[in-house]
Order: structure tokens, then sequence, then C-alpha cells
């Protein structure tokens, strides 16, 4: 099972309604991305009720910190590229 599919199961949980949506169409990948052809490129999703696209800065939890709940422990994260290759 890839990471994307293992995260869209964990999401939508077992018998939930889907909380997870890539936003708009595939888009073209760039000259450099076209190796990547297993991948589907997103301009930005939809988790739950939180919209994140290309650009936008994202808390990442860190799960080995003392208190990974604690915002102090999180790192801060840029999204370059959004992708399904499930």
């Amino acid at each position: 099972m890839t990471i994307s599919a293992r995260i869209r199961q964990k999401v939508r949980g077992a018998g939930s309604a889907s909380r997870f949506a890539w936003r708009g169409k595939p888009i073209q990948p760039s000259r450099k991305e076209r190796r990547f052809e297993d991948k589907t490129f997103y301009r930005g999703f939809v988790l739950g009720s939180t919209g994140i696209e290309e650009g936008d800065c994202v808390f990442i939890r860190n799960s080995d910190a003392v208190d990974a709940e604690d915002v102090n422990s999180c790192d801060i994260a840029r999204v370059v590229r959004c992708y399904d290759n499930g």
C-alpha cells in the first residue's frame, strides 16, 4: 500500500464520509516531473474543512517529540507539490 493510500484510508476511516479530496482537475507535470509517470499532480487538496494549496505553509507534527501535540514541537513546512501516486 502506498503512503498516499494509507493517508486516505486513515483520514476516511472505516464507514465514515470522505474527508479528503483533491482540488480541481489533474495538472500537467513540469518537464522535470515528467519522469514520474506514476504520479498525478494537483494544485491542492481539501482535508476536512481545511483547503491546502501549493505555496501554503503547514505545521508538521513531530511524533518523536516528548509532547507530540505541543505546537512548539512542530515543524513548519511549505507545500511545494501535491501529487497522488496511488
